[in-house]
């Protein structure tokens, strides 16, 4: 293999993570357990060895899929150092406003994002996410219907 070749891969696997990851967001909607509309507030916010370690309460404002049957969930994520720049820390300023929550439970009193406890995405989309969100409800099969708290 010669550098042209090996810099094509790397290109087009860099180009096709990109369309993967932005698919995945919107695949969300349809599978998560748990959509809501609140505003995250962080009890601990921790450097450790395997990354940034957020701990919570969500405000749920609006309940759009899932029946949680109350108005405050537990959080727990993991924001791994592979996929967290330091410098730029918009993933945890973006927590503390409102927005939306694809989540999905992680125990009997926790949830964490609908794709997993550690990664590079917390569950959280800006609260702008909501009209979105309702359009891909009917892109589901089958539809979702959305629930008001």
């Amino acid at each position: 293999m010669n550098l042209r070749s090996i810099t094509g891969l790397v290109v087009t696997f860099w180009i096709t993570a990109g369309i993967l990851q932005a698919e995945e967001k919107s695949w969300a909607p349809c599978h998560a357990p748990v959509i809501v509309t609140g505003k995250l507030d962080p009890m601990y916010v921790i450097p450790w060895l395997d990354g940034w370690h957020v701990w919570g309460t969500v405000h749920v404002r609006e309940v759009h899929r899932g029946a949680i049957g109350r108005d405050r969930l537990s959080y727990q994520y993991l924001f791994s150092w592979s996929t967290f720049d330091i410098r730029n820390t918009p993933a945890l300023k973006g927590l503390k406003q409102e927005g939306v929550w694809m989540l999905k439970p992680l125990d009997a009193m926790t949830f964490t994002s609908f794709y997993g406890r550690k990664g590079s995405w917390s569950g959280y989309a800006d609260l702008s996410y909501v009209s979105e969100l309702r359009r891909q409800f009917d892109r589901c099969d089958p539809p979702v219907r959305p629930l008001t708290k």
